[in-house]
């Protein structure tokens, strides 16, 4: 079991699975150091948030508020076709428990598995048919429900629509801000916090001084005009990430070093990691497809994360979605 497995049971535990944002990251530290003590790696060079932020990304919890997070209730989601005798799995997401994993076990056998993962919680499996899946999410008091992320993906706007759906902010004055750079699309996806440009540009600002201020300047719809977003990471954390990969996308899409790859032979979806996180919901709705954690490989175009079990119409409304690239092979 690893920290990720405590983490979710850890929550799973305490009174209607709720934690404080500073109780949350006292676990994660706790954890964190345990982690640095077992691998022999130093604890400066780990970052805490990753537990929470990876059973956050996996759809196990729940942000409800701005200081308090919350497990799910155990749900099932179905992984297969729609026939009540099509064969397929089932994977249960949410609040966890040794008892409950034993409980599992014991009254359906082989048909209930536990993959471990190095970079995430172990995946709950059930394999079965259709109709059989809904006596399994009875048996402990849940509802299956039909794994819906390539759909999610079909219903979002691209990242340029998204910028639009931000609240109305003003223009960065005066020089407590700073404006995040992309440079050098030949090297990769390579960017930093510098000076405010000259003249006013399209791009993401921030203040430098604390209550931090995020802002990100963009033409209206179908006009030249500049606006001003405001970015609100605290209540949506997505907004930073739309901005950002939006950014990578205007200035260096057209550069091998910032596509997609879609192993067609494999089912499997290469994104580079380009040093910003995916959109949340971007990245639940390729994690949902498998069960599975992204697995990060470095390449000569540097780090990616690769996807599994990705159908080709998913990576085609990741592609729509992010405005970047798309590149085939078949093995």
């Amino acid at each position: 079991m690893n920290e990720y497995d405590l983490l979710l049971q850890w929550l799973s535990a305490r009174p209607r699975g709720e934690a404080r944002t500073a109780l949350l990251q006292e676990a994660c530290l706790a954890l964190d150091q345990r982690a640095a003590g077992s691998q022999g790696i130093p604890q400066q060079s780990r970052w805490p948030e990753r537990f929470r932020d990876t059973l956050y990304r996996c759809g196990h919890i729940e942000q409800i508020g701005l200081d308090m997070w919350a497990v799910m209730p155990p749900t099932v989601l179905w992984l297969g076709g729609t026939g009540k005798r099509q064969q397929g799995e089932a994977h249960v997401y949410g609040a966890r428990s040794p008892c409950l994993q034993e409980q599992l076990q014991q009254t359906w056998g082989s048909q209930f598995v536990v993959l471990l993962q190095e970079n995430g919680p172990a995946v709950w499996k059930w394999v079965g048919t259709c109709a059989q899946s809904e006596a399994f999410a009875r048996s402990f008091g849940s509802t299956v429900y039909a794994e819906q992320g390539e759909s999610l993906l079909e219903a979002l706007p691209n990242l340029e629509q998204a910028v639009w759906h931000f609240p109305a902010g003003s223009f960065p004055t005066g020089n407590g801000w700073e404006f995040w750079h992309v440079t050098d699309p030949t090297r990769g996806a390579w960017w930093h916090w510098g000076t405010m440009p000259k003249t006013r540009e399209q791009g993401l600002y921030r203040a430098i001084r604390r209550p931090r201020l995020w802002i990100y300047v963009s033409p209206q719809p179908q006009s030249a005009t500049l606006c001003a977003y405001r970015l609100d990471p605290v209540q949506n954390p997505d907004h930073l990430y739309v901005a950002k990969w939006y950014e990578l996308a205007r200035h260096v899409a057209h550069s091998d070093h910032l596509s997609l790859r879609y192993n067609a032979s494999e089912h499997t979806l290469m994104i580079p990691s380009a040093g910003v996180a995916l959109p949340i919901i971007i990245d639940r709705a390729l994690r949902l497809a498998s069960g599975y954690c992204p697995r990060t490989v470095s390449e000569t175009r540097g780090r990616a994360l690769i996807f599994a079990k990705i159908s080709r119409r998913r990576a085609y409304q990741v592609k729509r979605v992010l405005g970047i690239p798309l590149e085939i092979t078949h093995g």
